[in-house]
Parts: C-alpha cells; sequence; structure tokens
C-alpha cells in the first residue's frame, strides 16, 4: 500500500467519522529531523514529521498517526493542543484507524502521552477506558472526546 492511498483513506475515514470536509493536498512536504511526529495541513500543503529511520511505505502506522493531528486540530487554537485529553485522543484515534485501514496498531502508550506527573493517573484511566471497549464501543468513545475537546475552542 502507498503513502498517498494510506492519506487518502485516512481522511475518508476522518470524513465519515466527524464530517470534516478535507482534501489531501497536492503538495505533501515531509521533515525528519528528529523521534516526534507533527503535522499541519492547509487548503494547499501538508506537511509531515514523522520520526522514523524506516521507509514511508513500510512504516504507514507511522503516516497515520502523523496525520491525524494535522487533519483535524490544524485550525484550532492552541488552548484545545494544551488539554491532557488531546493527546490521548490523538493517539488513540490513530489507533483505531490503523486497526480500521488493517494496519499494525501503535500502542497507545501513558508514558509518551503525559504533559506532567499530575497527569500520568487520568491519563492511564482514559487509555484504560478506551481500550476496554471493542471497536465499534471506541468510536462511540472517540467522538465524544472529539465533541469534548471541540468545546473547550468555545
Amino acid at each position: 500500500q502507498s503513502v498517498q492511498k494510506t492519506l487518502e483513506q485516512t481522511n475518508a475515514v476522518v470524513q465519515r467519522t466527524f464530517d470534516k470536509q478535507t482534501v489531501v493536498p497536492k503538495k505533501v512536504i515531509l521533515v525528519s529531523p528528529n523521534e516526534e511526529r507533527n503535522s499541519y495541513l492547509d487548503n494547499e500543503h501538508l506537511m509531515l514529521q514523522i520520526g522514523t529511520t524506516l521507509r514511508l511505505d513500510q512504516s504507514l502506522s507511522e503516516v497515520v498517526a502523523t496525520y491525524v493531528p494535522g487533519i483535524l486540530w490544524s485550525n484550532s487554537s492552541s488552548e484545545v493542543k494544551v488539554q491532557p485529553k488531546w493527546k490521548v485522543f490523538n493517539a488513540a484515534f490513530s489507533y483505531w484507524i490503523q486497526t480500521e485501514l488493517k494496519l499494525a496498531p501503535i500502542e497507545v502508550d501513558p508514558f509518551f502521552l503525559q504533559q506532567s506527573n499530575l497527569d500520568m493517573k487520568e491519563v492511564e484511566r482514559w487509555i484504560k477506558e478506551f481500550m476496554d471497549y471493542d471497536h465499534k464501543q471506541q468510536l462511540i468513545l472517540l467522538k465524544k472526546w472529539y465533541s469534548e475537546l471541540n468545546e473547550t475552542e468555545k
């Protein structure tokens, strides 16, 4: 499977799930300065910062995990991005999409999602809640979390 096809499939899942109308731009900029994952999407460009040493077609799960925050939150204020649940939501939704696309899912690991030691127990609780559900129930929970995160925007 190609990177372009994976981006398009991820885009389709996001559209279907959250009724978010976006198009994968023709210009994709790849950046890989360190082990971080980031993305930014506007009408003409998609920037993917993917921290992998593998070829991208060999790490499509990383592509999904990197693309999700860009497609959902590029036009959001920084307020939502400091919410402890924001990182958990992105990791959980990426995991859900990876499973949906039959890719090897990247585990939702609390160690990489905490923003401070105070958040750790809450982050672990959210992850456990998500992982205890089946695929359909996970989607219901993700929609609830997405709605809650969008409320912080208002």
